[in-house]
């Protein structure tokens, strides 16, 4: 206390701190921040950077001097100031954008980043797919799901070149615990097939959305549960239901025969083989008014396994409505 009141009646010109002065302290008159502590988070960064953000008739501007450049956190730094992606092609981007004098700041702020600084990020630019996920797992600070690694224009289609499938590099990633693998190895067509189908309607992915929500994996749904089930899904993502022909958009609970028959034809009629003459593609059947996955699991592995189904199925849903938007 005494410190700070001698650095606010300009006794003291300078003071250091360790972890005390972070957030809650109010100087207005602090005209310079000095960083010299890695961090892993970006609200911590900007809440050090805000102890000099304050207005003060007493300064005209405030001077940053971050030296924290030799560690990983760096990169958290252009992110939290520009709001610019997480991976390191959106890192490449923003330093040729610097370089070129384009990037968009405050009246009156300026940036300035050391050349080596710049040359560094703009190395950043890679087909390098394992760089790409492992700055994106940084950020999370745990394994991002199929859908966040899709959002940060993470290159799906490389993936599926080298390395097969999603859960495949992952696998390679090292990423699987031992029951994820053991599901990959059993599975992997199935979870290929999920990844890749075609779909020009939400139709498969909103079938097995309600196969699922109806614990399909351990006790197989009747076909007429699952057609009702599914209509439930549709109206709970109300912004497919445009999918469907304008008579069936009427239905008023998923019960009517009309229904059953369109949804019997279409996704269940797909996932059963419809026409396909390769059985090995086929991963369901109906026995006896059941809709089943032929693959069986024990009710441990079958949760494990609605988990990496549910994370393709949220891409596959994100991934149609983006472009169908």
């Amino acid at each position: 206390t005494e410190a700070l009141e001698r650095l606010k009646t300009g006794e003291l010109k300078i003071l250091f701190s360790v972890d005390l002065f972070n957030e809650g302290v109010d100087l207005p008159s602090i005209d310079t921040v000095l960083i010299l502590r890695p961090t892993e988070s970006k609200i911590l960064f900007l809440q050090q950077l805000g102890r000099g953000l304050r207005l003060s008739i007493e300064k005209t501007h405030l001077v940053v001097l971050d030296f924290i450049a030799n560690h990983k956190s760096f990169f958290h730094k252009p992110q939290a100031l520009f709001g610019i992606g997480a991976n390191h092609q959106a890192l490449a981007e923003f330093a040729k954008k610097y370089q070129s004098g384009i990037i968009e700041l405050p009246k009156g702020c300026n940036v300035n980043y050391d050349l080596e600084i710049i040359d560094f990020l703009k190395n950043l630019t890679t087909t390098n797919i394992q760089k790409e996920y492992e700055a994106l797992k940084d950020q999370l600070a745990r394994r991002p799901s199929l859908s966040e690694f899709y959002l940060s224009h993470g290159d799906l289609s490389t993936i599926r070149l080298h390395h097969g499938s999603w859960f495949q590099f992952v696998n390679e990633m090292d990423d699987l615990n031992n029951e994820e693998k053991s599901l990959l190895l059993t599975d992997v067509k199935f979870l290929k097939e999920l990844e890749t189908t075609a779909m020009s309607k939400s139709y498969k992915m909103i079938l097995l959305e309600a196969f699922l929500d109806l614990n399909g994996l351990t006790q197989a749904p009747l076909v007429s549960e699952l057609t009702k089930r599914s209509w439930q899904v549709l109206k709970r993502r109300n912004q497919l239901l445009s999918d469907l022909p304008n008579d069936l958009r009427l239905n008023e609970n998923g019960d009517n025969s009309k229904w059953q028959k369109y949804w019997k034809n279409n996704p269940i009629n797909a996932w059963c083989g419809g026409n396909q003459s390769n059985s090995d593609n086929v991963f369901f059947e109906i026995k006896n008014e059941r809709f089943e996955l032929k693959s069986k699991h024990s009710s441990e592995l079958a949760l494990i396994f609605e988990s990496l189904i549910r994370e393709i199925l949220e891409f596959r849903l994100s991934s149609y409505q983006s472009r169908k938007n």
